[in-house]
């Protein structure tokens, strides 16, 4: 196609740089242009043209580069900012302790990962955190089934065995439309088909459920123990 309108071009501007009618020639004083020098022939011609289509070639192909380019970078901003307002949520390890100390007892330690996600660990233990890590890693996983629900004015969200964690009821208040906007992030892949083809809104919940697991997701990935609540001995 690109050859075919070049030819056509070339035809064009051969025939405005053809020598001028015989008629023409009769009016001397008429002004003769041409776009290209006279040495130019047929090929030089051609070659010009495909020199332009490749140039046009270029800047397109340069176009969508940057295109591509931009877009990427708009998603990497996109992405910090999205997980710069997740991060609200993830409980800090003094509300943690402040909520949970007193659910610690000689029967029981409470380990706390990075990122929110607590193991209760049945006493006696020689080593609370190694089991609280094989706890993690034997129950957890990025989709796990979770239950939530209202203590006070928190969120607890329970998951399999004996984990969960507690996210503030401050905290899901001030991050609300976001986490409404942005709940389906956090689906499993058969979440997120089914959610499509029941084209339903989960209670705000079962929204924080899904956060939650996802910080659930992080700490399986990192193991990083943040804290040990665990009774004195007497």
């Amino acid at each position: 196609m690109l050859l075919f309108k070049s030819t056509t071009f070339v035809n064009l501007i051969s025939s405005m740089t053809e020598p001028p009618s015989s008629h023409a020639n009769a009016s001397s004083s008429r002004t003769r242009y041409r776009f290209f020098p006279k040495n130019w022939n047929d090929g030089s011609l051609l070659y010009f043209c495909i020199f332009l289509a490749s140039l046009a070639g270029i800047i397109v192909v340069g176009l969508s580069l940057y295109k591509s380019n931009q877009a990427q970078k708009r998603a990497a901003v996109e992405n910090e900012i999205h997980q710069n307002w997740a991060e609200n949520l993830i409980p800090t390890q003094a509300d943690l302790i402040d909520v949970l100390l007193q659910d610690v007892n000689s029967s029981r330690t409470l380990v706390i990962f990075e990122n929110g996600s607590v193991v209760i660990v049945a006493e006696p233990d020689d080593d609370p955190k190694k089991t609280a890590i094989e706890t993690l890693k034997t129950n957890a996983s990025p989709d796990s089934i979770f239950a939530v629900n209202r203590v006070q004015q928190d969120y607890v969200i329970r998951f399999k065995g004996p984990i969960f964690t507690r996210i503030s009821g401050d905290a899901v208040a001030s991050e609300f439309t976001r986490i409404q906007k942005n709940w389906k992030q956090y689906l499993s892949p058969n979440e997120l088909k089914n959610s499509e083809k029941n084209n339903q809104e989960p209670e705000i919940t079962t929204q924080v459920g899904l956060v939650a697991r996802s910080f659930l997701a992080r700490d399986l990935e990192d193991l990083k123990v943040s804290k040990i609540l665990k009774a004195e001995s007497e």
